[in-house]
């Protein structure tokens, strides 16, 4: 995989950016490592993403729970919010509601395979995970969910000389070591039919949409899928 520079987003969800700034100089912001959405942004720039997904370093801290409910707390009082956490799987999710309607979200769940150390992010001590590790984590989702921005973002990574389908498979395989990769090829390939299925290209209105749809579905079957394993 390519050595990349991180750098912060320019188009960071201000109410993220908020969180984060609350956050900075706070010694029990350590446990913190910023993956999912900000951390691909920091990398590859071509989206953006309205909640903020974390890692623990190593296991929950009530101190730092503690810390994401008094920043939360602040930050939903100056935009007259109110905030609630709740729990799915392994996730807590520390959110800002305005009448009930959750308008941000911060998602903190453990990581079962770290690949690499974290980096320095821009909100010290918060950390920031490493590229390899990021998409890692992106192709567990793509081989698990496979929802169409799963698909749209390691396409992303790839054609911009990031990564390339090996490294995918590779960070893939290292972060699920008891599996194998031509299942995984196949259960990405299912996921891209269930998609193609509730929305072929016949349905998508533009041609601009319709011509990026087609470029990255036969890049999955041609380049992301193809070949043996890694």
């Amino acid at each position: 995989m390519n050595a990349f520079h991180p750098k912060p987003p320019s188009d960071l969800n201000p109410l993220a950016a908020e969180v984060l700034q609350g956050l900075t100089g706070q010694p029990a912001a350590a446990e913190i490592i910023i993956g999912g959405g900000v951390a691909l942004q920091h990398y590859c720039p071509y989206r953006g993403t309205r909640d903020l997904d974390v890692w623990w370093q190593v296991a929950a801290r009530e101190e730092t729970e503690r810390l994401l409910e008094e920043v939360l707390r602040t930050v939903a009082r100056k935009h007259g919010l109110a905030h609630g956490r709740r729990a799915f799987g392994d996730t807590q999710s520390y959110e800002l509601l305005d009448g009930g309607r959750k308008v941000f979200a911060v998602q903190i769940a453990l990581r079962t395979v770290a690949l690499d150390p974290p980096l320095p992010s821009a909100w010290p001590p918060v950390g920031l995970e490493t590229l390899r590790d990021n998409l890692g984590a992106k192709m567990n989702a793509l081989v698990g969910r496979g929802a169409p921005r799963d698909f749209t973002d390691v396409f992303e990574v790839c054609a911009r000389g990031l990564a390339t389908p090996n490294d995918c498979w590779e960070s893939w395989h290292q972060k699920n070591p008891d599996q194998n990769v031509s299942e995984g090829r196949a259960r990405v390939l299912h996921n891209l039919e269930q998609i193609e299925l509730r929305r072929p290209l016949a349905g998508i209105e533009t041609a601009a949409e319709r011509d990026r749809a087609a470029r990255v579905r036969h890049w999955v079957r041609a380049g992301l899928c193809h070949g043996g394993d890694a």
